[in-house]
């Protein structure tokens, strides 16, 4: 395989650059050449799988033909901005989901490209990079296999193809079956990157998301993926830097809903990304598919809970966007004996709940002043009752929760309620779970805390070592409080 050209040709230009321009003014300076700028040039009328639905095999005739058609209205264009004078480099055509070409143009040539009639509009051909992935426990996968479909079979994928579009695949992997093409796990595939039919990996990431999804261990210490007796198609759209141009990626999009290909994609997962709103041209490419009738999964990236921080194509319409998981959180649930359900969430910094449920006495110990902890006696062994927000997002955690929380902890306490989030504040900690569990009421004063779950632990910094943290809304909240105060009374 041919490499794409780096950015050490571009580096080296810029120090030889620097050497010229100290030499003698007598020097002749070297006209500054324009090295050229890759777009991708959207153009009017639709792509040739455009309000057709889900395309089956026996349409390819028809796609066919239209696809011919937009490849020569392409063709007609390109011969337009040669003719005005324009220095445009055909890089790839794409008509199956989008009506683009892919161009090398001057710099100084972009806008004036845009002008000629026919363009919608003229966009970098961005480059993406790969992004991080899951596993396989962590959404209880092996008790989905454990299920069957109406012929009977193992819920493991089978029958199913999926098409990675990543830095490749290396189909040589025992795990991934050894082999490429017929008769083997991975049944197809093509290098995007560099232009040939062999898409081994030369990066890895390409691979670990293989086998995240498919892999089959043929060894006792082997990759077991999601999937296991799904198939794979590779679609290497990624260098061996894990980058790649969007262009490459739409190509591959393209090839894995092909209704002409014999291993056409049910599903599309794309471990990638980049700066985009869903409605640039590889957001477009990703909806296309999906109305195409295929399953299109995308990272939404690492960019954290803010707004506008989900990449493209995970924001595009239609895309199933794939955020990271907190593993090791057991979401609590709280019960007061009795009537009376009401919501609450789990503190973002709470520790996991005890795996069996434990019972134990409430008090109030209001805003936790020294004096308020006094008159509540010794709280070893309690849950305690708290006017202060309790946060479910790191942009409402305050250093107070922190402090009250640890003090609580200090003195004994094993559960926290407090009221709901704020709406503002600094960060303290990271992404949080929501899920949300029932508290069930009365003035009883008992607090069965449940376990819903049992994963291993895990190690956020400013998360509670032992204390259990509640939160609700303000209408309970107070409803909380008023049955204390009744239990007191009586």
């Amino acid at each position: 395989m041919t490499p794409r050209r780096t950015l050490t040709a571009a580096l080296t230009a810029a120090v030889l650059g620097g050497l010229l321009s100290a030499a003698p003014q007598s020097a002749t300076a070297e006209p500054q050449q324009d090295p050229g700028r890759r777009v991708i040039v959207t153009l009017a009328g639709e792509a040739a799988l455009a309000g057709k639905g889900a395309v089956r095999s026996a349409d390819t005739g028809r796609v066919d033909a239209d696809r011919v058609a937009i490849a020569a209205r392409q063709k007609s264009f390109l011969d337009r901005a040669k003719g005005a004078g324009l220095h445009t480099s055909s890089t790839r055509k794409l008509n199956l989901l989008l009506n683009a070409v892919a161009v090398t143009v001057k710099s100084s040539e972009v806008a004036a490209l845009g002008k000629l009639p026919g363009v919608v509009s003229v966009v970098p051909d961005a480059k993406m990079r790969v992004l991080t992935d899951a596993s396989v426990p962590l959404i209880n996968a092996p008790q989905v296999w454990q299920r069957k479909d109406p012929a009977g079979h193992g819920a493991d994928g089978r029958g199913t193809t999926v098409a990675v579009l990543d830095s490749g695949v290396d189909y040589t992997h025992p795990d991934l079956g050894g082999g490429f093409g017929e008769g083997h796990k991975v049944v197809g595939g093509y290098d995007f990157a560099n232009g040939d039919g062999d898409p081994m990996d030369d990066n890895g990431h390409g691979t670990h998301v293989a086998g995240i999804i498919a892999g089959k261990a043929a060894e006792k210490d082997g990759v077991t993926g999601v999937a296991p007796g799904a198939s794979i198609l590779a679609y290497k759209v990624m260098d061996d830097a894990g980058e790649g141009y969007t262009s490459d990626i739409v190509a591959g999009i393209e090839a894995a809903v092909d209704p002409a290909n014999p291993h056409r994609a049910d599903v599309i997962n794309l471990s990638l990304g980049g700066v985009g709103d869903g409605t640039d041209p590889l957001g477009a490419a990703a909806t296309a598919a999906v109305r195409a009738g295929v399953v299109v999964v995308a990272s939404a990236g690492n960019e954290g809970p803010g707004g506008n921080t989900i990449s493209t194509p995970a924001a595009a319409d239609g895309v199933i966007a794939v955020g990271a998981s907190i593993s090791g959180l057991r979401i609590p649930a709280a019960a007061y004996k009795g009537s009376g359900k009401i919501q609450i969430y789990r503190g973002l910094v709470s520790a996991n709940p005890p795996v069996k449920p434990l019972t134990t006495p409430l008090v109030d110990v209001g805003r936790g002043t020294p004096e308020e902890w006094d008159r509540a006696g010794d709280v070893t062994g309690k849950a305690v009752r708290v006017d202060m927000l309790v946060a479910q997002s790191s942009l409402d955690l305050y250093m107070t929760e922190i402090d009250m929380a640890r003090e609580a902890e200090r003195r004994g306490a094993v559960a926290l309620f407090g009221g709901p989030s704020g709406n503002s504040g600094p960060v303290f900690a990271a992404p949080h779970s929501t899920e949300q569990g029932p508290l069930r009421s009365s003035a009883d004063g008992s607090v069965p805390l449940v376990a819903r779950t049992s994963l291993k632990d895990s190690g956020d910094s400013l998360r509670m070592d032992r204390i259990v943290m509640f939160g609700m809304d303000s209408t309970q909240y107070a409803e909380l409080g008023r049955r204390l105060a009744g239990a007191r009374s009586r």
